[in-house]
C-alpha cells in the first residue's frame, strides 16, 4: 500500500485544533451558561435550548433595528443602515 494514502495517526492537539473556534461559534456565544462545558459535550436538549435563546436573542435585536430604521425614516433622513 502507497504510504501516503496512509491515515495520519490520531493526535488530541489535532482534534482540538479542528475544533471551532470558541469566540467564532455562534451556537457556543448563545450557550453562555454552559461555557464552563465545552461545546462538544452538550445534550441535544441543550442544544435546542440554545438555539432557541439565539434566536430570541436575534429577532429582538432584529425588532430594535427596525426601530431605529423607523426613527430615521420618520425624521426623512436617509437610514445609514
Amino acid at each position: 500500500m502507497d504510504e501516503k494514502k496512509l491515515p495520519k495517526p490520531f493526535s488530541p492537539t489535532d482534534f482540538v485544533s479542528s475544533l471551532p473556534t470558541m469566540r467564532n461559534d455562534r451556537l457556543f456565544m448563545a450557550t453562555s451558561r454552559l461555557r464552563n462545558e465545552p461545546p462538544y459535550v452538550l445534550t441535544l436538549k441543550q442544544v435546542r435550548d440554545a438555539r432557541k435563546r439565539f434566536d430570541r436573542l436575534r429577532k429582538k435585536k432584529a425588532k430594535k433595528m427596525d426601530e431605529i430604521k423607523g426613527i430615521y425614516f420618520q425624521a426623512g433622513e436617509s437610514s445609514p443602515f
